[in-house]
């Protein structure tokens, strides 16, 4: 039998980083953030505690990587669920595929998105400063989605709606997905059907406040502020 070829040491070292932050989420689920340690994650990778600052200088740096790479994977896999349907609109399972894989994204890691949720609001943790910077990142993106369907942005009261609504769809996403993982709402599909009537309504409401009278449309010329941010 032939010998598989040696891997690069580049290779290698991306293995063993992927090996630590595997280790760090299987440490998060079991003890929770207060059993992150330098010592528990080398230990639950296998490998010497040495090797952990070959990759990361702390373990604020080690959740920094894991939360940017899982966040990353799950905006990968939810705008390919949102381009699938917009090539087709009319297709209504495409569409109830957008609101499911973001309850499964955020359910596939369920020590993560608490820590995530817990630390926006911290103002003194570097990771507090990562999950309120992917947080508004996330949410910039959706408001992008929603002008591209066609919702207005040429006021600045436009633009306070839609940031109204991305942020609505991102806290009924993970609000729900954290009363699944309770068990409160056991059924992914229910919760697929609440925030598909969460988008069916949004749209009217903006629609009517499109027409209401608008206090920015009076104070700038021709109605425009400028283009979307």
């Amino acid at each position: 039998m032939a010998e598989s070829p040696a891997i690069s040491r580049r290779e290698a070292k991306a293995v063993t980083r992927a090996r630590l932050l595997d280790a760090a989420l299987h440490v998060l689920d079991d003890a929770g953030e207060g059993g992150l340690t330098t010592t528990s994650v080398t230990r639950a990778a296998g490998m010497a505690q040495s090797s952990f600052y070959v990759h990361f200088t702390d373990m604020d740096d080690l959740l920094h990587n894991l939360v940017d790479e899982l966040s990353a994977e799950r905006r990968r896999h939810a705008r390919a669920a949102r381009r699938r349907s917009g090539d087709d609109p009319e297709d209504e399972e495409r569409r109830r595929e957008t609101f499911r894989v973001p309850v499964h994204a955020f359910a596939a890691d369920p020590r993560l998105l608490h820590l995530m949720v817990r630390s926006r609001s911290d103002r003194s943790s570097p990771l507090g400063e990562w999950s309120r910077a992917l947080h508004e990142e996330s949410r910039s993106g959706t408001v992008a989605e929603l002008y591209a369907i066609g919702m207005p942005a040429g006021t600045e009261r436009d633009r306070r709606v839609a940031e109204m609504v991305a942020e609505g769809i991102t806290a009924l996403t993970e609000s729900l997905t954290l009363g699944h993982l309770e068990g409160r709402y056991p059924d992914v599909e229910e919760i697929v059907d609440v925030l598909v009537a969460f988008s069916d309504g949004y749209v009217p409401l903006l629609r009517r406040a499109r027409t209401a009278p608008r206090q920015d449309d009076r104070a700038a010329p021709n109605g425009h502020l400028g283009t979307p941010p």
